[in-house]
């Protein structure tokens, strides 16, 4: 649609901008304190046939956005700010993300929409082992055997985890 901006064409520069989404993802709000107050955040992710983006509403934005972001919903988003992302809490695939803002305006978009509900960027098994630790990404395989559940205790934070070992 004419003034639609796609989500890879967002960046930190961008001023004026539209864009159309579905979103993909909702997380729960979360609360925080710390020394510098009290406050509270969720985030979702919006998809678009160029990619996706992680959107975080913190504080009075959480209240005006929560109940109007559905997941498989596509809305109009404009008037936030995009800035750096910040990769230790989020996965998407996206060097930016978008902060919701008190002037932000977010319309759901009526009838049927040509925007995706998911994208996948599969990598082959065989190359797994190139794959940074903690790295996200997506495979397509067949379960050909699943472990039982086990427990064990983390070695860094003395945490209780679970594991449970699959042969793809």
């Amino acid at each position: 649609p004419p003034g639609i901006q796609p989500i890879t064409a967002l960046s930190p520069y961008s001023n004026k901008w539209t864009i159309q989404a579905r979103v993909t993802a909702k997380g729960d709000i979360k609360n925080w304190s710390n020394a510098r107050g009290d406050g509270k955040l969720f985030s979702v992710t919006f998809l678009d046939a160029s990619g996706e983006i992680r959107a975080t509403a913190f504080n009075d934005t959480v209240d005006a956005l929560y109940a109007l972001l559905q997941v498989g919903k596509v809305y109009t988003v404009s008037k936030g700010s995009v800035k750096l992302a910040k990769r230790q809490f989020s996965t998407v695939n996206n060097d930016y993300e978008i902060h919701f803002e008190k002037d932000t305006v977010v319309s759901e978009v009526a009838g049927p929409i040509d925007v995706p509900a998911v994208k996948y960027d599969f990598v082959p098994l065989a190359s797994l082992g190139g794959i940074a630790a903690n790295e996200h990404v997506d495979v397509l395989g067949v379960v050909r055997d699943v472990g039982e559940l086990v427990s064990f205790t983390a070695k860094t934070s003395q945490k209780v985890m679970v594991k449970r070992d699959m042969t793809l």
